[in-house]
């Protein structure tokens, strides 16, 4: 399969400062706000593939949901190429940065055929019905769908195949930046490995910085140019996948020394 697309010029996506709190359904349990993220700093390449582990509820959905545009955050800016996100109207927005979400099931409309909802970004932007057609028919060929499951359904595709439609979806408004936040925990094995190859392939071809997030440690090592670790909010580790692990924080290295174990286990 061959994989075209236009060049896309170099960009930048920083946080600054970024917080973000939620708070208890029982306020009586906490003496105030639950950090989901707490004053995170990073900057990260649209050349690079950046991932981002941490245990549950370490706040990796949260940073997904503020890296896309999904909720605002309660402190600090996100900017790309120096404009912040919060400023830019949501059609604007998804030409910069795209969410491939862990769920296709749920993140794909049923009652609109798979082309539609890939097309979806393109009609937004003003495209003919027409054209955004075509255009979505090629990004599904990209991702190795064919134009006759263009026309189906989400629900007579394979839960694979549905993340497939969103990958496309995604990458169909050519953005900088794809932030995945556990994209393949939904599938067995044999498809996950699938869906990532697909990744990589449409990240060298089409040049946008990819955000992975997964509790996965070792497929994040595996395909990263750098890692982000976060435990409680915060972020403790920012380091090259080729590093020792030895340098990492006290979460970092009990997080990696155990998916280690793991794997070693008959």
């Amino acid at each position: 399969m061959q994989i075209v697309s236009k060049m896309m010029v170099d960009g930048t996506l920083t946080a600054a400062g970024v917080s973000k709190f939620y708070r208890t359904a029982k306020p009586e349990k906490a003496a105030g706000p639950i950090n989901g993220l707490r004053a995170f700093d990073a900057k990260i390449s649209s050349r690079e593939i950046v991932g981002v582990v941490g245990s549950s509820g370490s706040g990796k959905s949260t940073l997904a949901r503020l890296l896309t545009g999904g909720i605002q955050p309660d402190e600090g800016m996100i900017e790309i190429n120096g404009t912040p996100i919060t400023s830019l109207s949501p059609r604007s927005r998804a030409t910069y940065v795209q969410h491939v979400q862990q769920d296709p099931t749920t993140a794909l409309n049923p009652a609109r055929q798979v082309w539609k909802s890939v097309a979806l970004p393109l009609i937004a932007a003003g495209a003919a019905k027409k054209v955004a057609h075509r255009e979505a028919l090629e990004m599904l060929l990209q991702v190795g769908l064919t134009s006759d499951q263009g026309a189906m359904y989400p629900g007579q595709l394979s839960i694979g195949q549905r993340q497939r439609v969103s990958i496309a979806r995604a990458l169909i408004g050519e953005p900088m930046f794809v932030v995945c936040d556990e994209p393949t925990s939904a599938l067995d094995l044999s498809v996950q490995a699938q869906i990532i190859n697909l990744l990589l392939d449409l990240k060298q071809a089409r040049k946008f910085g990819l955000v992975f997030i997964s509790h996965d440690v070792i497929l994040v090592r595996q395909i990263s140019d750098r890692i982000l670790v976060l435990d409680g909010g915060s972020l403790v580790d920012d380091f090259a996948s080729s590093e020792e692990l030895e340098n990492l924080s006290h979460a970092g290295r009990a997080l990696f020394s155990a998916a280690l174990f793991e794997e070693k286990q008959p």
